[in-house]
């Protein structure tokens, strides 16, 4: 306990510098790019930037201004939702140069890009492959035809790169009246979006709320960082929320892979203050997260799976779970968009070194590497993986061949079978992990255990999409312009 209490005020006293920082880069942001209200030509003449509204609370911004100078959100969080809808099969200007234009989020920063890069265009900031310059590029193409993710594509400048999402307003809500995303599913990825549109929604939602007999004020579904900042939110202002989660509390972190990551920046988590954690390990955040669903005294019902969102003619809504019925006013999604992982039921699945995604090769060098799985996931992490040439990596697939990959996976991977930069093991099944191994049944019914640091099931999973249209709820293209 008093390890806990000491951790806790270590925290808070990191947090305390760097929230005055912020707060001064915000004060700084608000002034616009020039620097300051004085134009540099008339000593004295304020100068009249562009504004528009915040998204979230309405305040006149400045155009190019990075924090709202009022409620302090980072307008970036709203890009995506402000995006213009557009016809995914539409054609494009042929007459275009075409330019990279990088997800990062699916980015595993291999740096494959950027070697075979002719024109030294691209760049590897932070393990993600960037474009400093979009003028370098003569468009050589070569970059996208090996990214082994997809995660760079080729788009005609003046264009952008295409989203599919669900349709969500500024507002959070979805089409559907009094139905809210969040998070993930919605487009923000990063753990200070998800958390700052928790809080956000919540705000959002609360005057319109008012308690009834049998109903909850709002439902939440998913406890990952946007659910449970909804969650921490609703109690702050009183509100009488629900939050069922179909996992564990915040499984989207449990993913995570066992390596350490930074958050360079607080948060501010709603009933608990400001939270750094930096240069840290998803078993470290999740041991923080746990200490404030603990100490603020929320109920997490988890293990508690969203089979259906019904609306009423009076519009409340009925939420089905494997566990009954919760009836609300109002529903917050929060769930993840890579939907519930498929996963193998063996002894060990449990270890800390067992994750259903990878996120980042980088992270991965001298090690001894499982990938378990057939799909385009599985075939791009194996491949990025063996591209860090200190490591060792086996993949074990049930089936006979790759036959269901695109055939540029399919091409890359058993070149790097070929080239014994892979262990493959066709028609295998793994009957356990330990902590420095993982036994497989092969395909002649012996076993063989393996040296193994890290397991990855990359077995597919549910889409939150089907969900999505099951409740009413519209998908879109969205363009986001890149270069």
């Amino acid at each position: 306990m008093e390890t806990l209490i000491f951790f806790v005020f270590a925290l808070l006293l990191m947090a305390i510098p760097i929230h005055f920082h912020l707060k001064k880069l915000r004060e700084q942001a608000s002034r616009g790019p020039a620097g300051g209200a004085k134009s540099s030509a008339t000593a004295g003449t304020k100068t009249e930037l562009p504004s528009l509204p915040c998204a979230q609370c309405g305040t006149p911004v400045p155009k190019g201004t990075i924090f709202c100078p009022k409620c302090g959100t980072p307008l970036a969080m709203y890009d995506l939702k402000k995006a213009p809808i557009v016809d995914p099969n539409a054609p494009e200007d042929e007459s275009a140069p075409l330019k990279p234009a990088i997800d990062v989020s699916a980015c595993i920063g291999c740096g494959t890009c950027v070697s075979v890069c002719p024109d030294n265009a691209l760049a590897l900031v932070n393990h993600k492959a960037v474009l400093p310059d979009p003028d370098l590029c003569t468009g050589h193409a070569r970059c996208a035809s090996v990214c082994p993710t997809g995660a760079l594509i080729l788009v005609r400048k003046g264009s952008g790169r295409k989203v599919q999402v669900p349709f969500v307003k500024e507002n959070y809500e979805t089409n559907v009246e009094g139905l809210y995303i969040v998070g993930e599913l919605g487009g923000m990825a990063l753990i200070k979006h998800a958390v700052n549109e928790g809080r956000n929604v919540i705000e959002r939602i609360r005057s319109q709320v008012k308690p009834v007999e049998g109903l909850a004020d709002v439902v939440v579904i998913g406890a990952g960082p946007a659910g449970l900042s909804a969650a921490l939110s609703a109690k702050k202002y009183g509100i009488n929320a629900v939050t069922i989660e179909a996992e564990e509390l915040a499984s989207t972190i449990r993913k995570y892979p066992r390596n350490k990551f930074v958050m360079a920046e607080p948060l501010d988590i709603p009933l608990y203050g400001n939270l750094w954690v930096q240069d840290t390990s998803k078993e470290g955040l999740l041991g923080v997260w746990q200490t404030i669903v603990t100490n603020t005294g929320i109920t997490i019902r988890e293990h508690t799976r969203c089979i259906n969102i019904l609306k009423q003619p009076d519009g409340t809504f009925i939420v089905k779970t494997n566990e009954g019925v919760v009836r609300g006013q109002r529903v917050i999604l929060a769930i993840g968009r890579r939907g519930s992982p498929r996963k193998l039921n063996v002894p060990g699945e449990e270890l800390a070194k067992v994750t259903y995604q990878l996120t980042d090769t980088n992270d991965y060098t001298n090690c001894d590497v499982l990938i378990v799985g057939g799909g385009d996931s599985a075939i791009e992490a194996a491949v990025g993986l063996a591209n860090q040439k200190t490591n060792r990596v086996s993949v074990s697939y049930r089936k006979d061949s790759f036959d269901r990959a695109m055939q540029r996976n399919q091409d890359a991977i058993n070149a790097a079978i070929k080239e014994k930069r892979i262990d493959m093991y066709f028609g295998s099944n793994v009957l356990k992990i330990d902590d420095n191994s993982v036994l497989l049944k092969l395909k002649d019914g012996s076993e063989k255990k393996i040296a193994n640091d890290y397991t990855f099931l990359l077995l597919g999973g549910e889409s939150p999409n089907e969900f999505l249209n099951q409740i009413g709820v519209e998908i879109v293209t969205r363009m986001l312009p890149v270069v």
